[in-house]
């Protein structure tokens, strides 16, 4: 029962469906872009992510919804270190962005107990 309603606290999981080459034009644009906060494997563990305040999101547990993910890659989180990217990336690479980072989501292994 406690596991259900842990599961349910979660928002829900998106399907994540991309192409080959989309998905290998947003790891590119990932690589450049945001592993150096983000880390390469999307966990939140880049070089220069340590000295951030907050740290960068673990994409490995926790989803953004398509939404959050799209306003956050656009137009950033003020008072935070997540820039705005508008002005960096074109709308095209912000869309392939945002299943690249939710495709790492790792729901029920986060669950599962040991």
């Amino acid at each position: 029962d406690v596991m259900a309603y842990a599961r349910s606290l979660q928002s829900n999981q998106v399907t994540v469906s991309m192409s080959a080459d989309e998905s290998a034009a947003a790891e590119t644009i990932y690589a450049a872009n945001c592993a150096s906060c983000h880390g390469e494997s999307c966990r939140g563990n880049g070089r220069a992510g340590g000295a951030l305040k907050p740290s960068p999101v673990n994409f490995h547990v926790r989803q953004p919804s398509s939404n959050r993910a799209w306003t956050v890659l656009n137009d950033g989180i003020p008072g935070t270190s997540m820039p705005a990217w508008k002005i960096k990336l074109s709308q095209e690479q912000i869309r392939l962005l945002v299943p690249y980072v939710q495709h790492f989501y790792e729901n029920d292994k986060e669950l599962t107990p040991p």
